[in-house]
Parts: structure tokens; C-alpha cells; sequence
């Protein structure tokens, strides 16, 4: 078994897309979250096992507040990762011309 092909340089395009999918999943699930923590106007507490405080209602100005201030992390996750892999695959080349350069060793 030698390493003489990198499998990351054919694998990278897939783990950034699925970087990218994980990271708008997880922003729009929290944004959900966010608008339904509470939003809606109880009065209090209403006492063990009431609807109102088992369900609370949906606030949208909450939900579209973390859609939009959520934009700022998600994108910051998905260039992180772009640079991440960007590095790793010019590590991976320069290795690669590096070892073509130098020519078979005897």
C-alpha cells in the first residue's frame, strides 16, 4: 500500500458541497428554533400542563432577525471551509510537482 495518489484532491468537492448543505441546514434549523422559543405574548406562567405553556407561538420577528444575522456565521463557516480545502489540495499539488520536478530516484 503506498501513498502515491491522494484521494483528497477527488474527494474535496464533495466534502465542501456537503459542508455547505450541513451549514444551511443548521441556520435554517436554528432560525426555526429561534422564532418558536417563545415568541408569543402568555401573560406568565399558566400552570403545569396548560397549552400556552407547553406551546408557545411562533414569532417571526425573531425567526426572520436570526434568518438574516444568521447569514454573517454561515457564511463565515462555508469560506472557512473553502479555505481550509483550498489549502490542503495546494499542499497536495505542491507535493505533487515537487516530486515531479525532483525525477525518479535511483
Amino acid at each position: 500500500m503506498s501513498f502515491t495518489r491522494y484521494v483528497t484532491l477527488t474527494w474535496a468537492r464533495v466534502v465542501y458541497i456537503l459542508w455547505i448543505v450541513m451549514v444551511v441546514a443548521t441556520w435554517l434549523i436554528c432560525a426555526v428554533a429561534i422564532g418558536s422559543s417563545g415568541g408569543g405574548s402568555h401573560g406568565g406562567y399558566h400552570g403545569y400542563g396548560s397549552y400556552a405553556a407547553s406551546h408557545a407561538a411562533f414569532n417571526p420577528g425573531a425567526f426572520l432577525l436570526a434568518l438574516v444575522l444568521g447569514l454573517i456565521p454561515a457564511f463565515l463557516h462555508i469560506l472557512g471551509a473553502r479555505m481550509v480545502l483550498e489549502f490542503i489540495v495546494a499542499v497536495i499539488r505542491t507535493e505533487n510537482n515537487t516530486r515531479w520536478l525532483r525525477g525518479p530516484q535511483s
